[in-house]
C-alpha cells in the first residue's frame, strides 16, 4: 500500500496507521519503501534513524543505497563516508549511489575523494576514463601525502590500468599490494597484475 500511495504524505499516513494496527509491525521492506518515497535526504535520514530503533526492521544494502540516492546538497563526502562506515556491514553499492549523487550536484572534489577510496567500483572506472586530466593530479596529490600511499597507489594503479598504461599500473598496484590490509582488495590487485602479466606488459 505504501508503494502504491500517490505521494509521500499519503504514504506516511498509511505508515502511521500501520503502526497503530495490531500485528502489522513495519519491517525492513516497509521502511525501505518509505525512505524511497521520502522527498529529500533529511526526511529519509530521520526515517532511517527510526528504522534502526524498530525491532524487525534492520537496514540493508537496499535501504542505504536508496538513502544515498537522495539529493545530498549541503553534505560532503568525508562526513558521509565516515557516517556510512560506522553502520553495520557496509558494502559497495551505497558508495556507488553516493558517488552518483555528488556527481549530479557537480561536487567534483567529493566525487574524487570517494573514487580515491573505492577505485575498483564500476562508476569509478567510468569517471576515471572521462576525467583523466582532473583525477590523476588529485590522486597524485594524495599519493604525496605522508599517510596517503596505500589508497592513492591503489587508485593510481587502477586508473592507469583503465588507460591501458600497464607499466605504470603495475608499478602502483605492486606498491599498493604491500600496503593493503583488505584481503578482498589484495585479491583484486593480484587479479589486475595477473592480467597485465598475461598481456606481456611487464
Amino acid at each position: 500500500l505504501i508503494n502504491r500511495a500517490p505521494d509521500f504524505p499519503t504514504a506516511l499516513e498509511l505508515f502511521k496507521e500501520m503502526k497503530k494496527t495490531p500485528g502489522a509491525t513495519p519491517n525492513t521492506v516497509t521502511y525501505s519503501t518509505l525512505i524511497k518515497r521520502a522527498p529529500d535526504f533529511p526526511t529519509a535520514l530521520e526515517l532511517f534513524k527510526e528504522m534502526k530503533k524498530t525491532p524487525g526492521a534492520t537496514p540493508n544494502t537496499v535501504t542505504l543505497t536508496t538513502l544515498f540516492s537522495k539529493d545530498l546538497t549541503g553534505h560532503e563526502a568525508p562526513e558521509m563516508l565516515l557516517w556510512y562506515l560506522a553502520q553495520p556491514n557496509p558494502t559497495d553499492a551505497p558508495i556507488q549511489a553516493m558517488i552518483s549523487s555528488f556527481r549530479k550536484l557537480r561536487q567534483d572534489e567529493d566525487v574524487y575523494f570517494l573514487i580515491l577510496q573505492y577505485p575498483h567500483l564500476q562508476i569509478s572506472g567510468s569517471i576515471m576514463k572521462k576525467k583523466r586530466e582532473d583525477i590523476i593530479p588529485y590522486f597524485e596529490k594524495a599519493y604525496e601525502a605522508p599517510d596517503g600511499k596505500g589508497n592513492a597507489a591503489y587508485a593510481l594503479g587502477v586508473a592507469y590500468f583503465h588507460y591501458s598504461e600497464f607499466l605504470l599500473a603495475k608499478k602502483y598496484l605492486e606498491e599498493a599490494l604491500n600496503c593493503m590490509p583488505s584481503k578482498g582488495r589484495m585479491e583484486g590487485i593480484d587479479k589486475m597484475i595477473g592480467i597485465i602479466k598475461n598481456l606481456g606488459q611487464y
